[in-house]
């Protein structure tokens, strides 16, 4: 899916039913619990930018965490909710359209880019637009979700398990170049190497839910090398 067909795809009952499609589904519930662990560990008082927020999933703890965040996003309707959330806990917290390729900040205004549910939706190249400027944007680190394919040499088709994450995966690779506007899942190698080219340390990789058809999603703490 390009960018400007994601930036329709949000609006209306679209972005007002989004959190209750989602509040019962697992991999909701981990993704939440895991973010909100890496952000306990940011000092109070961090600014963070959180791009896209959505209807701000996140708001409640950058409030009970006592972080400074600012929303972006390329929906206007999702970035209403988000605002509208901040504003019933009594939380200050600027919100501003946004294409994540072209941040309207500048090199190193926050401490912390948080990008949660969207570096799937866009093929590789669109990944390494985005991580550019989550990466200039970001003093120190980014938090971010990405699923893989779990490398052929990493899942062993001699066992009943790693023959069917093997096989699923052929599937699952089979559907995606059949369905090119569904959700992308990138190569392992291509991530490890952008996080090199772009100066990033892995701090930790938590997988969100158990491995499924041969891919592993992960959200991953970074630091930006000094």
């Amino acid at each position: 899916m390009n960018f400007e067909k994601l930036g329709r795809s949000y609006l209306g009952t679209a972005a007002t039913t989004y959190d209750d499609e989602r509040a019962n589904l697992e991999k909701w519930a981990s993704e939440q619990r895991i973010v909100e662990d890496l952000l306990a560990a940011l000092p109070a008082g961090s600014s963070v930018v959180d791009i896209p927020v959505g209807t701000g999933r996140f708001v409640d703890a950058y409030h009970r965490l006592h972080l400074v965040p600012t929303g972006m996003d390329i929906s206007p309707d999702m970035i209403a909710l988000a605002a509208r959330k901040a504003q019933r806990l009594g939380l200050t917290m600027p919100v501003q359209i946004a294409d994540i390729r072209s941040i309207d900040a500048t090199d190193g205004a926050f401490d912390t880019a948080v990008c949660i549910c969207f570096l799937n939706w866009v093929d590789i190249h669109g990944v390494r637009a985005a991580f550019r400027e989550l990466v200039r944007v970001a003093r120190h680190s980014l938090i971010v979700s990405i699923r893989h394919y779990v490398p052929f040499r990493k899942l062993d088709p001699m066992t009943p398990q790693g023959f069917l994450q093997w096989s699923l995966q052929l599937a699952a690779r089979a559907h995606k170049a059949m369905n090119p506007d569904s959700l992308r899942v990138h190569e392992e190698a291509d991530i490890v190497a952008m996080f090199h080219d772009f100066g990033l340390y892995l701090r930790c990789q938590v997988p969100v839910v158990p491995r499924k058809y041969g891919t592993d999603y992960c959200i991953y703490m970074l630091e930006k090398s000094q």
